[in-house]
């Protein structure tokens, strides 16, 4: 009789806890503010989604509608982590949010043809990890396009129709990690992704790019992926593109990604080459896999020695465990001759970084100079007037300069074989 009561006990006090968070829950529910955005949008769970029905005509919005709660209190109620356009025609981009909005890490205004970023269309957005912008009609990447998203860590544009991308366009975002730019119009690699050093991912495929210039990547150390498929026809890659892809303690090839850093994996898939250089690609010491799929590159003797990449440490630099090729392209290729060592590219002074040209303030130097240039116009002057006087003026003065100066003998006689 005894353990019944002390059954019913606990069972009563387990039914009050369980009506008074039920009562609890209701009073919370009720007091929650309404979603603060309007139709066709909806709040569901952590997001604010306008997307587009099937059944529904096309909608025409020139932001995502919203309305500004009433007092301070209800603003900061809000806890959404996402919001989401699709499929509805916004040619103009605003989301703009004046009072401080919510807890947002991902926008993704996707198939909205959208065609031009408006001025501070983020304001208020400072919260914001992702932005996709994919399947749009934006043609282009100005300067100020991502000034309110400081956060930002992932960028999605793929399949637009992005042509020039502005030389500053991402100096206001430095903590971008993961950039996706293919399927779109660009004719160079954009200058301006040199400023994002904490950049890993980079995917230029399927764009207009016909070269890819000396120092293209360069002070990306951090970058992991570079995906380069399916560009222009006759792709020119210059020796030193590579360049700054490594750090340091990571050019020995014993050394792993985790303890240095450095390029992984480089795709050029589906790229027609105007020649295959394992001298520019073994810049990079760190790369693991290199993938050629579906490239045609002419024959070569580095070519031939994708039959034995047991030496390519020794001749280019790295060493890749993994690389595809299309194995149709070594059968008519035997070279006769043998891959050489390759030259340390990046080692070499780059026009693109040194310093300009340096010029002395020593006046016997300058002298000297102005001297040297005077006696050059002068050989000129005699050739001008008669060839055989002006070679006649040259020996003269190419023995008084014997005399007078003999350090510039040998720059004078080269000036004076280039103009005979």
């Amino acid at each position: 009789m005894r353990c019944s009561c002390m059954n019913s006990g606990f069972w009563f006090r387990r039914l009050a806890s369980l009506t008074v968070c039920c009562l609890l829950l209701a009073i919370r529910a009720a007091s929650k503010p309404p979603c603060p955005a309007q139709a066709p949008c909806q709040c569901t769970d952590l997001r604010i989604k306008c997307v587009q029905r099937e059944s529904e005509s096309l909608n025409y919005l020139d932001r995502v509608p919203y309305f500004v709660p009433s007092n301070r209190e209800t603003r900061w109620s809000y806890n959404f982590h996402e919001l989401r356009v699709r499929e509805h025609a916004m040619t103009q981009l605003t989301l703009q949010f004046h009072w401080g909005v919510l807890n947002v890490r991902r926008v993704e205004v996707t198939s909205s043809l959208v065609r031009e970023i408006q001025p501070g269309a983020f304001q208020g957005l400072l919260g914001v990890e992702s932005l996709n912008l994919s399947h749009n009609l934006l043609s282009s990447l100005g300067n100020e396009d991502l000034r309110d998203l400081p956060s930002l860590r992932e960028l999605v544009l793929h399949n637009n129709l992005i042509k020039t991308v502005a030389l500053g366009a991402f100096r206001h975002t430095a903590f971008i990690a993961k950039l996706y730019l293919s399927h779109n119009y660009i004719t160079e690699v954009p200058p301006g992704i040199r400023q994002l050093t904490n950049l890993m991912n980079l995917y230029l495929q399927f764009n207009k790019i016909s070269t890819i210039p000396d120092n293209a990547f360069h002070g990306l150390r951090k970058l992991i992926i570079l995906d380069l498929g399916a560009l222009q026809r006759d792709l020119v890659i210059q020796r030193r593109a590579f360049c700054g892809l490594t750090s340091p303690q990571s050019a020995d090839s014993s050394v792993g990604v985790q303890d240095g850093g450095g390029l992984v994996a480089l795709y050029l898939r589906g790229n027609i080459l105007r020649q295959l250089d394992l001298c520019a690609i073994g810049q990079a010491r760190s790369l693991r896999g290199l993938n050629l799929t579906a490239t045609f590159f002419p024959c070569s003797c580095q070519t031939a020695s994708f039959a034995n990449r047991r030496d390519w440490s020794r001749w280019y630099g790295f060493s890749p465990r993994f690389v595809t090729f299309d194995r149709s392209l070594l059968h008519d290729c035997s070279p006769q001759c043998r891959p050489q060592p390759c030259v340390d590219a990046c080692a070499e002074p780059s026009s693109s970084f040194d310093s300009p040209p340096f010029k002395t303030s020593d006046p016997a130097q300058e002298a000297e100079s102005t001297w040297f240039d005077s006696t050059r116009l002068q050989v000129r002057g005699g050739e001008a007037g008669s060839n055989n006087e002006g070679k006649g003026a040259a020996r003269l003065l190419l023995s008084a300069t014997f005399a007078a100066a003999p350090p510039l003998l040998l720059r004078l006689s080269v000036q004076l074989l280039t103009s005979w």
